[in-house]
This record gives C-alpha cells, sequence and structure tokens, in this order.
C-alpha cells in the first residue's frame, strides 16, 4: 500500500525561506538575500491584500530562491538545508502526522513525501522519517549549483504526474494535504485526509465527508 503525504503545513510548520536566509546571513551571504528579498517585496503585498493568489507568490519565490547557492558546491548545497532542516522544519514537525505515518509504515506501507520542496531539503528530512522523498532538484553542473532548478516545480499537474509514476498502476491508499493545492493528490487516493487544514479545504473534506485531522489553521 501507497500513502502520499504534502509536505509544506502538513509535516511542518517551519519557515523553510525564513531558516535559509537566517543561514546565508550567517555565512556571509546576507547582503545577496536581502536583495532578494526586497524583489518578492512588491507580489508580497499583492498576495497579502488578495489581489493575485499565495500559490503564485509561492511559485515565484521557490524559483527564484536557488538563484542565491548559484555557484555553491553540492556539499554546501547539502550542508544548507541540512542546517535548514535541523534547526527550523524538523522542530516544528507536526508530530501527530509523522506519528501516524509511522504506523502504517510499521504495518509494511510505503509513504512517500511529494512536495515542490527543494529535493535535497526534503531528503533531509524524509531521511529523519526513513520514507521517500519526490521533489523539485536543484539543477547542479560539475558540482555546482547553477542558481536554477532542473525541473519544474514539483506541484499541480507535475506533481500529479509524479505520483502516477510513483504508483506505476497501484492504487493510492491515503494522501495527505492541508491546502486546495493539495486537492489533485487528495482525490486520486482512495482515503483522503485534510491536516489541520485551512479554510477552503476544510469546507471541502467537511461536504466531501473526509478525515479532517487536527484543527483548521486559517
Amino acid at each position: 500500500m501507497i500513502i502520499a503525504t504534502d509536505f509544506d503545513g502538513t509535516l511542518t510548520i517551519g519557515e523553510m525561506g525564513k531558516a535559509t536566509g537566517k543561514y546565508l546571513t550567517e555565512h556571509g551571504h546576507g547582503v545577496a538575500y536581502r536583495r532578494f528579498l526586497y524583489t518578492q517585496f512588491p507580489l508580497y503585498g499583492l498576495a497579502k491584500m488578495g489581489v493575485v493568489s499565495s500559490r503564485v507568490f509561492k511559485k515565484r519565490w521557490a524559483i527564484g530562491m536557488p538563484k542565491l547557492f548559484k555557484g555553491f558546491t553540492l556539499e554546501q548545497v547539502h550542508e544548507l538545508f541540512e542546517w535548514v532542516v535541523e534547526h527550523e522544519l524538523w522542530p516544528r514537525r507536526r508530530q501527530d502526522v509523522i506519528d501516524e505515518l509511522m504506523q502504517y509504515q510499521q504495518q509494511g506501507h510505503t509513504i512517500v513525501i511529494v512536495s515542490g520542496a527543494y529535493q535535497i531539503m526534503l531528503e533531509a528530512f524524509a531521511r529523519r522519517m526513513g520514507v521517500r522523498a519526490e521533489g523539485t532538484p536543484l539543477e547542479i553542473s560539475n558540482g555546482h549549483a547553477t542558481g536554477k532548478l532542473a525541473e519544474p516545480l514539483n506541484v499541480g499537474e507535475h506533481k500529479v504526474r509524479r505520483l502516477r509514476e510513483i504508483l506505476n498502476g497501484q492504487t493510492l491508499a491515503m494522501a495527505y494535504g492541508d491546502t486546495l493545492d493539495d486537492l489533485p493528490m487528495l482525490d486520486m487516493s482512495e482515503t483522503p485526509v485534510a491536516v489541520h487544514p485551512n479554510t477552503a479545504l476544510a469546507k471541502v473534506a467537511q461536504q466531501r465527508g473526509w478525515r479532517i485531522m487536527g484543527s483548521q489553521t486559517r
């Protein structure tokens, strides 16, 4: 049995961007990080006002941030994201969700984290659970980060296609997610679980009689 779960908001409430900025600032890249932030402020403001969706803002952020790692060796990239997971994402994990997934794993089921998060970071988190990670790979050339993504962000239809490849004809037994962005994955599963859902997903879950794990978050 294969069980899929989203990452951000579902397995952790940690803030990857904030933690990455702290690491970069402490390692001599503070000016570049602040410059990056300034480029994001206009769209962030529009997202806060509801003029554009938060999805659009998050996508632009995820595509742009790798420029801050351009020139880093693969070892440095691993070191960066290991720090982010160790100091932010893992300490702020949703232990109730992880405990439930680990129970299924002990019963012999396969757990897969499917997310738009960078693959190297996702793997660092997944190792702590002993599960599989399918995220967005960063482009690495001659052992150094190029500042680009190697593939499109693993979200939306791309995420669904990746999940279907993983399933390889098998049925998705369960899926965990926290926002409407996870709806395509949740719809694929026999047993969808809305985890600490936002208002929009909570409404859908209630209408369809899905299990809601935890409280509504926003």
